[in-house]
């Protein structure tokens, strides 16, 4: 097992080394992290009883599933040592993921192909500082919901027995009760191989694994799975349209063509991403072309086609193409190591190329957000002092992140609440009270400030200028000039205003 140590020291330099860099030209968290850490802090606060915010965050149903915050609270790590350090989690996690694939490859092979040490370079591992080196369950999700999908393969491919079941149902409460995009992607990814087998056990025991979940964890997975029934719906239905991060990854790829978008956008296509972020499936594609499909082949061509499918205008509610291809990273990783000494010569330096310049190409632009972020995040912490000695207030924040920054610190007894956290959406009535308070562009609302004002008995409003300059660009004049308010507060970036009685 030397190529696995080798493998993870690999993995552990690059994201130590990409961590503390970040932490040492951003002093304040992003947005998404701080709201993972607000979770572990309630658990705090309520002595493990509840992660739910709706004390604060009103127009939330607070079903976001917190099975990863509940371990991180167990640890009884302390809150600071989480704010500070809970960036490097996520590497522990993939440590672990490093060694299942090293010790599936064992199994099946009784060696371990010496390509695993490029497996902590594929740039699912890297690409998205959320899911590398933020506190966030995304890497947790992928680790228990890939040992699940891989434990359903022995099961039905190698006759498993009862214990193995067991396992897969473990492995389901985990995933189930710590990630949404999990159960969708297991889910997905077990329909997917039915129907490519033909085994219709592949979703039998999908089914008979989440029954028991769902008995042991006494509900829990269900209510994890109607929030995001519910969010999915919301999304299609409604967000879709507003969010600037959906669209059409096969009109965009024609406009790289046609030449209307720079060559560089391809390292940003979920389409082109099938082989950037997981170079391994030039193996795979090219396997597909030679020889029977196997099981381990199947399974990796079905994250391509997954992403294919949600990189339509249609699907990309589902969310980010390429995160489906995390599911199938060790069967592609499986099926490399199937070709042994035998791996065309071209097809394996095109690969190893492929790591190298994907690699490079993240790390400049890694070193340029680290650079736009330091500059947007110099008047953030005015942000929680502005709101340190607030209380009774209603507070809207444009956009609406900034939320969970002003939020953070607060108190069920300062009494206050914000409008909203992140998509965090309630349902039924506060359904219907989010859709009108948000505007056409996602995550700014509606531009008649006076009507919320009204509706939702708005005391405060924090406004980033810069961002609200960079929604007129695209939407001139959306808002009317806010020094129309009483000004509370200003900074160069900043500034808190009150409505005029």
């Amino acid at each position: 097992m030397f190529e696995v140590a080798i493998s993870v020291l690999v993995l552990v330099a690059y994201r130590s080394a990409t961590f503390f860099y970040e932490k040492s030209k951003i002093s304040e968290r992003y947005g998404d992290d701080l709201a993972h850490l607000s979770f572990v802090k309630e658990l705090k606060r309520t002595d493990g009883q509840s992660s739910d915010l709706s004390w604060l965050y009103p127009l939330g149903k607070f079903d976001y599933p917190t099975g990863f915050h509940r371990f991180v609270y167990a640890s009884k790590l302390s809150m600071n040592f989480v704010e500070q350090y809970g960036g490097l989690i996520p590497t522990i996690v993939d440590i672990i993921f490093v060694a299942v694939a090293g010790c599936v490859l064992f199994l099946l092979n009784g060696h371990v192909t010496p390509w695993i040490i490029a497996l902590p370079l594929c740039r699912l591992f890297y690409g998205h500082d959320g899911r590398s080196i933020h506190f966030s369950e995304r890497a947790w999700g992928i680790l228990f919901g890939s040992c699940y999908l891989l434990l359903n393969v022995y099961l039905i491919q190698f006759d498993g027995n009862f214990l193995a079941h067991a396992i897969s149902v473990g492995l389901f409460i985990v995933f189930s009760c710590s990630s949404k995009f999990a159960w969708q992607a297991t889910f997905l990814v077990s329909l997917l191989m039915a129907l490519f087998t033909g085994k219709l056990a592949y979703l039998s025991y999908f089914l008979l694994h989440c029954i028991g979940a769902i008995a042991l964890t006494k509900g829990y997975s269900l209510r994890v799975l109607a929030g995001l029934i519910r969010h999915s719906y919301f999304y299609k239905t409604y967000l879709a349209t507003r969010h600037p991060t959906v669209k059409d990854h096969y009109a965009e790829l024609a406009d790289i063509v046609a030449r209307k978008k720079p060559v560089s956008t391809v390292f940003h296509n979920s389409l082109c991403r099938i082989l950037l972020d997981n170079p391994f499936n030039l193996v795979v594609l090219y396997a597909a072309t030679q020889s029977d499909l196997n099981i381990w082949l199947q399974f990796s061509l079905i994250g391509c086609v997954l992403t294919s499918l949600i990189g339509t205008k249609w699907l990309g509610f589902l969310g980010e193409p390429e995160r489906y291809l995390d599911f199938c990273i060790i069967p592609s990783l499986i099926v490399v190591s199937s070709f042994g000494s035998e791996l065309p010569i071209g097809l394996a330096g095109l690969m190893l190329i492929t790591f190298i310049v994907v690699f490079i190409k993240h790390l400049g632009e890694f070193r340029e957000r680290c650079r736009v972020q330091n500059k947007k995040q110099q008047n953030v912490a005015l942000i929680q002092t502005w709101f340190s000695n607030v209380r009774d207030k209603t507070i809207l924040t444009i956009p609406f992140r900034y939320g969970i920054y002003a939020g953070y610190d607060m108190e069920p007894s300062m009494n206050n609440r914000i409008l909203t956290l992140h998509t965090n959406i309630g349902d039924n009535q506060q359904t219907e009270r989010y859709k009108r308070l948000l505007g056409p562009r996602y995550p700014f609302p509606h531009n008649n400030i006076d009507e919320l004002i009204i509706e939702f008995s708005i005391d405060l409003i924090l406004v980033d200028k810069a961002a609200v300059a960079f929604l007129h660009k695209e939407i001139p004049d959306y808002y009317q000039r806010f020094n129309r308010f009483i000004v509370i507060e200003e900074s160069k970036q900043f500034m808190l205003v009150a409505p005029r009685c």
